[in-house]
């Protein structure tokens, strides 16, 4: 795994891999955070880590590419990450409002 660059300037090829790479990390904190707040289990929001990956990560990888993202950005992704690792509880289901992991955000200068 490599990366994005600074810039986000990445040649076509490698921007559908980069994005999924990069939605699977945010994914990945996500649902991490999700388990660690009792989201994740027998009666709640998600049965298991794999149907929490599997909502949200389609749900990110779509608004990455509905975005016209030409690959996230490595600083902004882990700005996301710190916030989503530190996110209340109270407000762990409203992290798709917070802006730094808004895909605007994500894939801007």
């Amino acid at each position: 795994y490599e990366p994005p660059a600074k810039n986000g300037d990445v040649p076509a090829p490698r921007r559908a891999e980069l994005v999924q790479a990069e939605a699977a990390r945010i994914t990945d904190a996500r649902c991490t955070r999700e388990l660690e707040c009792g989201e994740v289990g027998s009666g709640k929001h998600w049965a298991d880590l794999a149907s929490c990956r599997d909502e949200l990560g389609r749900d990110m990888r779509r608004a990455l590419e509905e975005s016209d993202c030409k690959a996230p950005v490595a600083d902004h992704v882990e700005s996301c990450i710190g916030v989503v690792r530190t996110t209340s509880c109270d407000d762990v289901e409203s992290i798709d409002r917070i802006e730094a992991c808004r895909a605007k955000t994500l894939c801007g200068p």
